[in-house]
């Protein structure tokens, strides 16, 4: 599902094949050479990385595709935490803590009742949000901007400018010959616009034309397009702690409201330790923190391990 250079037209995802990623090297051996907490989250990769093994059938459709994506981002955010405890980013695995935990609520939403339907629900929302996302693409405003030339034009004219800016950046290589930027322009509006056009086609599938049904009622009439997952099984779960609530765990919901005050970039608070009249900003200081943070994220038993263990139930009915 990556973006490509060339927007690709199969708006029939049926007709497509899926491709699993390939690891190399021995994961026992990996984790036997590790110690502490990135032992521990090397673990839960392994454990990750062979929910794949037993998959052999490739053939795609929406449900399959709803499993996938899940899975990505509960492995990738393990690797992501893996890499800011080693780099003792603590602002880094709160916003991870933050994005994970609403990717196990999705989990947890899918896993509850009829979990093939949901997983579809699943799919349709998330094509949903990509439309939302296509359709600022190729809107004229946006493109406009990212093909303007003047901006480059003023900083090669000013030498002053040109100074600054490549004292900062480096020497400067744009691209400012209005013919060739027009040229370009067109050829991203054609294949963002098939992109564009492939998401609806997805979308307008049967097997999703009861969920795109309830996301364009849902929106009708309102500016903003954003429909919470939760709200496509139960009106009265519109927002986490909502749904925290309706799972009897609402008191997780502060940290969940602390990783978004790091996701947003609106706390003070958490971005120092206090001690004894200094401040001191959190910048790899406190590696307890660190290690306890990530162990949450990506360790035995936490956020991550227990999507997948949710997720290897969900294969073995998608893949028998």
């Amino acid at each position: 599902m990556t973006r490509m250079a060339t927007a690709s037209t199969d708006t029939d995802l049926y007709a497509l094949r899926l491709k699993l990623p390939e690891f190399s090297g021995d994961w026992k051996a990996v984790v036997a050479e590790a110690e502490g907490v990135e032992k521990d989250l090397l673990t839960v990769l392994a454990r990750g990385a062979n929910l794949l093994k037993p998959i052999n059938d490739f053939s795609a459709n929406f449900e399959r595709v709803a499993w996938l994506s899940l899975w990505t981002k509960c492995f990738s955010t393990v690797q992501a935490a893996l890499s800011a405890l080693r780099g003792r980013s603590e602002y880094f695995l709160e916003v991870l803590s933050r994005t994970s935990f609403e990717v196990l609520l999705h989990v947890f939403t899918i896993t509850e009742a009829s979990p093939t339907e949901r997983l579809r629900a699943y799919s349709a929302w998330c094509l949903w949000n990509d439309r939302s996302f296509q359709i600022e693409f190729v809107d004229p405003k946006t493109l406009d901007g990212i093909w303007d030339p003047q901006p480059a034009e003023r900083i090669l004219r000013d030498p002053n400018t040109r100074l600054a800016y490549e004292q900062l950046f480096g020497p400067i290589n744009v691209e400012t010959d209005r013919r060739t930027l027009a040229k370009g322009r067109l050829r991203q509006q054609h294949e963002e616009r098939l992109r564009l056009h492939r998401l609806e086609a997805w979308l307008g599938h049967r097997d999703l034309r009861k969920w795109y049904g309830k996301l364009l009622a849902a929106t009708k009439g309102k500016k903003k397009k954003q429909v919470n997952f939760f709200a496509l099984f139960n009106e009265s779960d519109r927002g986490v702690a909502r749904r925290l609530e309706s799972l009897q765990m609402r008191f997780l919901y502060v940290n969940y409201v602390k990783g978004s005050l790091h996701v947003h970039g609106t706390t003070v608070e958490h971005s120092f330790y206090l001690h004894e009249g200094v401040l001191t900003p959190r910048v790899g200081v406190h590696d307890e923190s660190i290690a306890a943070l990530a162990h949450g994220i990506g360790g035995p038993g936490g956020i991550c391990d227990s999507a997948f263990i949710q997720l290897e139930i969900l294969r073995r009915q998608l893949w028998r």
